[in-house]
């Protein structure tokens, strides 16, 4: 009888844990059936990108290659003087021409871990920004050398907007002085 007993227990509590192990596992399941993961956003992402790039007529359509610095305030400005300062106040632009670059140099506070939006205008306002994104990064690293500083740093162009939108966000403790490269595709209008 005793035998029988041990035997019934054991078997009571194999089912109640297959019991509650199922419960658990359907309501995970259901918690994260519908659950979007990064990936499948920046897939969605993509492809209305490569769906408004395919509107457009590919002669029209002019890549530029610029380039840009970004740096922590624990860093000098590249020429100390009252002209640079006030020019690292002004919001940034792309200049198109000799070197396609972002001016003024973007700066960070530092130890910061705060998300930073930085808009850049388009130098002559007479073209229309179709899309942006990064190409490189960092002194010799490429884009790899953004992932070790900042936990995001991403440039797009905003629906129904003219500017590239750099936002940023810096590790703990981090101290940098990089230049990056964005590819800026322009709608030519003659």
């Amino acid at each position: 009888m005793k035998r029988i007993t041990a035997i019934g227990l054991i078997i009571a509590a194999a089912v109640g844990s297959c019991v509650v192990a199922a419960y658990f596992s359907s309501y995970y399941y259901n918690l994260y059936l519908n659950a979007r993961t990064d990936l499948e956003y920046r897939c969605e992402v993509l492809e209305q990108r490569v769906a408004y790039l395919e509107t457009h007529k590919p002669r029209s359509l002019i890549p530029i290659h610029a380039w840009g610095e970004i740096s922590t305030t624990d860093h000098p400005l590249p020429f100390a003087g009252t002209f640079v300062e006030e020019e690292s106040r002004r919001p940034p632009v792309l200049f198109v021409g000799k070197g396609n670059g972002i001016r003024p140099e973007l700066r960070i506070p530092a130890g910061s871990t705060e998300r930073h939006v930085f808009d850049i205008q388009l130098g002559d306002g007479r073209d229309v920004i179709a899309d942006v994104w990064l190409s490189h990064g960092g002194p010799s690293d490429g884009l790899a050398a953004l992932e070790g500083l900042f936990e995001e740093f991403r440039a797009y162009r905003p629906r129904d907007t003219n500017v590239v939108r750099l936002v940023v966000q810096a590790k703990p403790n981090t101290s940098m002085k990089l230049r990056f490269s964005l590819v800026v595709l322009r709608e030519y209008a003659p």
